[in-house]
């Protein structure tokens, strides 16, 4: 078994931190699982394999069985220590493509497609009027950049993000948290792209 953090989820893929490794796992399920789980908890992913063929998209994808999960305590701390040392380097677009979106094709499996993103004070919730979607907004390599918030988030606050919410004051009541950082990865492919999507949002790290 692998012992894993929760991080988030998207579609049926879970998002999670290989401590051992130090890196970023994304996790198919051979039986999926409706177990909730806790921000930073740890799982042990039973009989975790990477998976074959890699998708060129999404070169941290495995499969595993099942998953345990770890009974105690959350061990936010130990989680976050480690996340320090994997933002994101600001001197590449987010998730190290431009664009909001990459054709499927084009893609090799050179570039990682989860990102871990720290925010500063300028952060905002807006609804994308063409899609209808909520999205996270924050400043990034001199320019401001807004991606669609997974369909957790989506649920959560459709009915409270009507317009622009652009203070960290008026975003702290709907999550019950200031965010601090932003787990963004690429979604599996939909009509021949992957879409840049916020996974989760994650507190001061």
């Amino acid at each position: 078994m692998s012992r894993l953090y929760y991080l988030g989820k998207m579609e049926d893929e879970i998002f999670a931190l290989n401590p051992s490794e130090r890196r970023f796992v994304r996790l198919v399920l051979k039986d999926p699982s409706d177990e909730e789980f806790k921000l930073f908890s740890g799982f042990d992913a039973k009989e975790m394999i990477t998976s074959e063929p890699p998708d060129p998209a999404r070169p941290e994808l495995s499969e595993a069985v099942a998953i345990e999960k770890e009974e105690g305590r959350v061990k936010a701390r130990r989680v976050k220590k480690i996340l320090q040392h994997l933002f994101a380097p600001e001197n590449f677009p987010p998730l190290w493509l431009p664009g909001p979106s990459v054709k499927y094709a084009s893609m090799t499996g050179d570039s990682p497609s989860i990102a871990l993103i720290r925010l500063g004070k300028e952060q905002a919730l807006l609804r994308d009027p063409r899609s209808n979607e909520v999205q996270f907004g924050f400043p990034w390599k001199g320019g401001f950049h807004a991606f669609p918030l997974s369909d957790e988030y989506q649920e959560l606050l459709k009915d409270e993000v009507t317009d622009t919410i652009s203070s960290r004051k008026g975003i702290k009541p709907l999550l019950n948290m200031v965010p601090g950082a932003l787990i963004l990865a690429f979604s599996p492919p939909n009509d021949g792209y992957c879409k840049k999507t916020v996974v989760s949002i994650l507190p001061k790290i």
